[in-house]
């Protein structure tokens, strides 16, 4: 799967204060390589965000918002998979995972077939995750 050049996200944050809050973290993530745009929205406790997923992902974010002094929210999702996974596919269903814009960690344990999945519930769904899954041969959920 080809990463894009270009990706746009709004993202939900926890713990703006005041007006400056948006500010001060919209400097902190403009200066991430890869970060063309970055705009802060202190009423909707948002940023929007656009950066090139090749040289940027969301770990990185979460860690620069994190730095800040802010939080990304995540969910995380222990998934049952269907069928049989070969341990060698396991990092290949990961990477898919993974590519998903808001996914920001998988693991797969075929030995208990499962997928933990950690991720921005505002910005990728249960049901794109069990596709990309199928992309891969199994069923997820």
């Amino acid at each position: 799967m080809h990463k894009p050049t270009s990706l746009q996200l709004s993202l939900p944050i926890h713990g703006f204060l005041e007006e400056t809050d948006a500010d001060r973290l919209v400097g902190a993530l403009s200066r991430l390589p890869g970060v063309s745009s970055a705009q802060g929205d202190y009423f909707h406790e948002q940023v929007k965000l656009v950066y090139d997923p090749n040289r940027l992902d969301l770990f990185d974010i979460e860690m620069a918002v994190n730095g800040a002094g802010y939080c990304l929210p995540t969910t995380e999702l222990t998934l049952d998979v269907s069928g049989v996974i070969r341990v060698e596919q396991a990092p290949d269903i990961e990477r898919s995972l993974e590519l998903l814009p808001g996914v920001l960690l998988a693991a797969v344990d075929p030995a208990r077939r499962s997928a933990r999945v950690q991720y921005v519930a505002e910005i990728v769904t249960l049901s794109q995750m069990q596709h990309a899954a199928l992309q891969m041969g199994i069923r997820i959920g």
